[in-house]
């Protein structure tokens, strides 16, 4: 972290989606909120405003942003999550 480099070890994060979906776009709130690292969507939106959130080392311009599988997602200095996206076929 001293350096600004990226962590070995970045928690993933599985999005499940249907068939024929390579990436798309999530309100990045729902992730910080899954992975508890805001206690509300309004926590999320301050730290938007701040400039606090990056995807794939570029900062965000909108909270719901297009993700693929591998994106990184930065929230502050220190926390960090690799988007892994899952293919679901559905079954009915």
């Amino acid at each position: 972290f001293q350096k600004r480099e990226m962590p070995d070890d970045i928690p993933e994060y599985v999005l499940e989606f249907p068939p024929g979906l390579d990436h798309f776009g999530i309100d990045i709130s729902i992730i910080m909120l899954k992975m508890n690292w805001v206690s509300s969507r309004s926590e999320a939106s301050r730290l938007f405003k701040q400039g606090a959130i990056e995807v794939d080392g570029a900062k965000i311009d909108n909270m719901a942003v297009t993700v693929k599988d591998g994106s990184i997602i930065k929230v502050g200095k220190h926390r960090f999550v690799k988007i892994k996206i899952k293919i679901v076929k559905d079954n009915g």
